[in-house]
């Protein structure tokens, strides 16, 4: 697959807030940071992006992963598989 030399998709998608977000959040996981992993719950919830929050907070675990079920269970949508 080749390489793209332009920085034009970069520049776009790097200023969509939510797709930020859900860099962070994997940026967390491949660093097994949980500041990191908490400015991204932080960040969908400033977002309000509710499903996000809920798969952030799971997993983060503890009072996080509680609050997580409870907006899971609000939206009718089952917990991340993890």
């Amino acid at each position: 697959m080749p390489v793209m030399q332009s920085s034009w998709p970069r520049r776009t998608w790097a200023s969509t807030a939510p797709l930020c977000a859900i860099l962070l959040r994997a940026r967390a996981l491949a660093s097994d940071s949980e500041d990191l992993l908490r400015e991204a719950h932080s960040a969908f919830e400033q977002l309000e992006c509710p499903y996000q929050v809920a798969r952030t907070g799971w997993l983060l675990g503890g009072d996080a992963r509680a609050e997580a079920e409870r907006i899971l269970t609000d939206l009718k949508a089952l917990p991340p598989v993890v």
